[in-house]
């Protein structure tokens, strides 16, 4: 019998689980896949082959997001399949809302995160497969789906019922890389640079052979610099000179604090062994070491103990003020605060920007001075969309689904509607152009072709809020989004057309050198056994809730207690189920590997890896990118 695999990430498994059984663990009886008219024309898109007097459908869409917002994608949706989607969104993110409607009546299409209920829902005829459904009314929408992406979603009746945004399809990766570029780490450690560069010249004042990529970029180094720009600049605790971003109350994809896990990648805290099986990371040596380097920086009093509370909304209100030295963890996540800062000192007439009000990444290294190893953005889909057990009209949704998949649907989403208003293609999609990628000259081929803006659309993205171009349509986001269109269509080769997502690139492409995909590490388990799957993931959480309440605990306490605090958060993962869940996981992730063709996916075991050279700035000139003259630099 073949085995069902779901993906890593566990969630509302237990109360979607106890909500499935008291309705009988079914749904609607036996799914019909023929109710309506067959089409087999897969060379015109399935949504341009809709009967003519079958009128507006209309549907509802819900997403389990408290924030999503939807701009004009029901006027563009409507006006071209002639679907009429009235979009909604969770209230409250703890999952009650989506088990009130599989215990009653579904909305025709939702979208979910959390993976073992998706499954679930799929098992237990709560949803439409997407592929056989595509097969009868969309056949078009097939090859749009990557053979990646079926089979990441495939369960074990070999169909996949739903569909992802921000899923990185190999080919797009592929033509990507090729081209000379490179996706861009997920974390990063930012300083602001006119207090890195007075350090730095303090340093050279007092000692001419200070070399500040060897010495500036130990822990310690750190921690010296910090302390020197907290008593040069006389910050207090109101004042945090190091932010540490995100210790929620609950973890988020596995992540029990965004600042934590970037320290994990910059310390190289292995996730594998040199045996090639899946480590738990926040039981290794190395991961002490996180926690004894954060733990010396409360110590030294860097930072308070009100950071662990901070929401998003004070971290950027500190960030937009400049008054962090350093800022540690998904800094994007904090953009428009570093855009704020970084526009109150850029000059519009010479395109520069002012030392004390920009923010940029620096290296620091582990007790071994290795060279980070960060993950880039490359994953394998954040949100799945299905089709529910009561959609009205399955054979025209899958057609809604086939146009948001499409490269007009992703063009039209983004560029706007209509070729020549808002953009124009510079190179036309298949097009194959000559192009220079380290001095040598290679042949691409555009998939989806290269598009510029148009004059009109450059002066609604110049001005200095987002009405304008949202209020015209363009920079829209799909559920279906696919992560890479923007990166591989641009004239930019990157997503900055407006001053937040170019300040975004700019503090982030320095560290390019130090980047590897972490596709090894996106892998499915086991899911054929749903009592195995519904323990796994109260497993899991347990771990979390271990983690989440020590980690805090351990950084707080004398470093003299670090070792048993230490020891005793080990011994309690271990009697949360450890060992059997990292077994449950090794399963899935050896698989994963070897379906992907790899030995090592943590780069550190793999006998090839060579190390870049370690720079306290990295490598910016190598990987910067012009800013657009259009964009206005005032948000």
């Amino acid at each position: 019998m073949k085995k069902e695999k779901i993906a890593i990430v566990f969630g509302l498994t237990a109360l979607l689980a106890t909500t499935l059984s008291s309705c009988g663990g079914k749904g609607k009886g036996k799914l019909v896949y023929d109710r309506y008219p067959e089409i087999t024309d897969a060379s015109t898109d399935s949504w341009l082959q809709v009967d003519p007097d079958d009128g507006q459908v209309d549907i509802k869409w819900w997403v389990d997001s408290t924030s999503w917002d939807f701009y004009h994608l029901q006027e563009l949706i409507l006006k071209r399949t002639g679907v009429n989607v009235k979009f909604d969104h969770a209230t409250k993110d703890d999952g009650t809302e989506l088990s009130t409607m599989i215990a009653g009546t579904m909305t025709d299409v939702i979208t979910i995160t959390d993976a073992a209920t998706r499954t679930q829902l799929a098992k237990e005829g709560y949803a439409y497969a997407i592929d056989r459904l595509a097969q009868r009314y969309a056949p078009s929408l097939l090859p749009r789906i990557s053979k990646e992406q079926l089979n990441f979603y495939k369960e074990s009746d070999g169909h996949s019922y739903g569909l992802a945004n921000n899923f990185y399809n190999d080919s797009d990766i592929d033509e990507y890389v090729e081209s000379g570029n490179q996706i861009l780490p997920n974390y990063a450690i930012l300083v602001r640079k006119d207090m890195l560069e007075a350090y730095l010249s303090h340093k050279k004042s007092e000692n001419a052979s200070f070399n500040p990529d060897s010495e500036a970029t130990t822990q310690e180094g750190f921690i010296e610099m910090a302390k020197w720009v907290k008593e040069t600049y006389n910050l207090d605790s109101s004042n945090p000179t190091v932010c540490l971003t995100d210790f929620p109350k609950k973890a988020s994809n596995g992540s029990v604090s965004s600042a934590i896990s970037a320290l994990i990648e910059y310390f190289n805290v292995p996730k594998e062994n040199s045996s090639g099986d899946l480590l738990y990371e926040y039981t290794t040596p190395e991961f002490k070491e996180v926690i004894k380097f954060v733990n010396s920086l409360y110590e030294e009093r860097l930072f308070s103990t009100g950071n662990f509370s901070w929401g998003t909304s004070e971290i950027i209100t500190h960030i937009k003020n400049g008054r962090p030295f350093a800022v540690i963890g998904a800094v994007q996540n904090y953009s428009t605060g570093f855009a704020g800062y970084s526009a109150m000192g850029y000059n519009k007439e010479t395109k520069q920007f002012s030392d004390d009000h920009e923010y940029v990444p620096i290296v620091i290294t582990n007790s071994k001075h290795q060279a980070p190893l960060l993950g880039d953005y490359s994953g394998r889909g954040l949100r799945v969309s299905m089709i529910t057990k009561d959609a009205k009209r399955e054979d025209r949704i899958i057609k809604v689904f086939d146009y948001l998949m499409s490269e007009q649907g992703q063009r039209e989403c983004y560029y706007g509607e209509t070729e020549g208003e808002y953009y124009h293609f510079k190179i036309r999609p298949g097009e194959k152009r000559k192009i220079q990628v380290d001095g040598k000259e290679v042949e691409r081929t555009y998939q989806y072709g290269q598009i510029e803006w148009t004059d009109k659309a450059k002066e609604l993205l110049g001005r200095p809020n987002s009405q304008g171009w949202y209020g015209a349509g363009i920079k829209q986001i799909s559920l279906l989004q696919n992560p890479m269109y923007v990166n591989l269509t641009s004239v930019n080769e990157a997503e900055m057309d407006t001053y937040q997502f170019y300040v975004r690139y700019n503090q982030k492409c320095a560290l390019l050198p130090y980047t590897y995909s972490k596709l090894g590490f996106k892998y499915n388990v086991d899911s054929e056994n749903q009592s195995t799957v519904n323990k796994m993931a109260d497993i899991q959480a347990k771990m979390e809730e271990i983690l989440i309440k020590n980690i805090p605990t351990m950084i707080l306490k004398p470093s003299s207690q670090l070792d048993s605090l230490f020891n005793s958060t080990v011994n309690e993962l271990k009697n949360a189920g450890l060992d059997e869940w990292l077994a449950y996981q090794n399963a899935g992730f050896k698989d994963n590997k070897q379906q992907m063709g790899i030995t090592y996916a943590f780069p550190l075991n793999d006998p090839n890896y060579k190390a870049p050279e370690i720079k306290l700035k990295g490598d910016y000139e190598t990987y910067k990118k012009d800013i657009p003259t259009y964009i206005s630099i005032s948000e």
